[in-house]
């Protein structure tokens, strides 16, 4: 029996697999002009965790990242007071070479969750859902890089 998984286990370790996120190319990411419009903290989110860097050469391609995040109230008592919230976070993903669109994707990702009594934990709670969120619309984009 040892011998059998010893064997299954060579197989797999000689058959290529490499996970989706482990792209050397992706690292290496860089463009002409990097244009970013909308939310600060998502946008810084993106561009450190991808390692975007930017260099000033004719032949590149020109990045454009615009992000929004928008928290809705879904639902309220009887009281008037709000019950559960929606937090929605868009990203739009352009690469463009002069006149010629060679990337362009749209991330949505979106959580619901219940009210806090306390704001502050409130605030908190948001923050993680954020960085949850962003961090789903990084995986995606990895993978939609790593695909073209």
């Amino acid at each position: 029996m040892k011998k059998f998984l010893i064997v299954i286990y060579l197989f797999l370790l000689g058959c290529g697999y490499q996970p989706l996120y482990v792209n050397k190319e992706i690292s290496k990411l860089t463009f002409n002009n990097i244009e970013l419009t909308g939310d600060k903290k998502i946008n810084n989110m993106i561009i450190s965790s991808l390692a975007i860097n930017k260099k000033i050469d004719n032949n590149l391609n020109n990045l454009f990242i615009n992000s929004e995040e928008i928290i809705l109230e879904t639902s309220r008592d009887s009281k008037g007071l709000v019950n559960t919230y929606k937090t929605n976070i868009k990203l739009s993903f352009v690469v463009k070479n002069k006149d010629q669109i060679l990337m362009k994707r749209e991330f949505n990702e979106n959580f619901s969750y219940n009210n806090k009594n306390n704001k502050f934990d409130l605030v908190e709670y948001q923050k993680q859902i954020k960085v949850m969120l962003v961090n789903k619309i990084i995986e995606d984009l990895i993978i939609y890089i790593s695909l073209k």
